[in-house]
């Protein structure tokens, strides 16, 4: 993540459930991702996990500060590789989940 925050205005009632929703989702994830790399024997106050979601809404997870050994745990735990992250993420991190 870049350190910016990105606001995304929303009419009340349905769209901002959903949105909250799916960020509840992304924490969830999130904090496996976090314990998942510290049982691999990663250092968990080395790297950044950032639960959000995409523009379409979706739940999402971002990590950072990663060295090669760490993208490779990861890599191993997702079992299909680590997503490239969004534009909007200006290649600060990596997408996870």
């Amino acid at each position: 993540m870049s350190g910016q925050i990105i606001f995304h205005p929303v009419v009340s009632g349905e769209e901002a459930s959903r949105l909250v929703a799916a960020y509840v989702r992304a924490l969830t994830r999130a904090q496996r991702v976090r314990e998942l790399l510290v049982l691999a024997g990663l250092d968990g106050d080395a790297m950044l996990v950032v639960p959000s979601w995409t523009q379409a809404g979706e739940p999402v997870v971002y990590v950072s500060g990663l060295t090669a050994r760490a993208r490779q745990c990861l890599a191993d735990i997702l079992g299909s590789g680590v997503s490239p992250p969004p534009d909007d993420d200006r290649g600060g991190g990596q997408r996870v989940a």
